[in-house]
């Protein structure tokens, strides 16, 4: 069976695990959390659909880590809209300015 890396794939996975900085400058950011054990994950050669499996419940689950902040972030605006329109409504009501229907 073939590698499923082509050759230099190969050669920038050993740079990864070598060094989990190598790929920094290309993306902006600290690869290592990712990158180096995704390499190592793939030096192997051959991979099952149980190991596939449990590699994408890795990333989707960092995913999840890395945009918990954004999320509640963004629930906490959301939450301050509704809140800041609750309270002009009850000053509305409380002014006896309501819509009339």
């Amino acid at each position: 069976m073939p590698h499923i890396l082509t050759t230099t794939e190969q050669h920038i996975c050993e740079q990864l695990i070598a060094d989990p900085l190598y790929c920094s400058d290309e993306i902006g950011a600290d690869p290592q959390e990712y990158m180096q054990p995704i390499a190592e994950f793939l030096k192997r050669g051959e991979i099952t659909d149980a190991e596939k499996i449990r590699l994408a419940d890795q990333l989707i689950y960092r995913f999840f880590g890395d945009i918990k902040n954004a999320v509640a972030e963004q629930d906490a605006a959301a939450d301050a809209l509704i809140a800041e329109e609750e309270s002009r409504g009850r000053l509305e009501r409380s002014l006896g300015m309501g819509i009339a229907a």
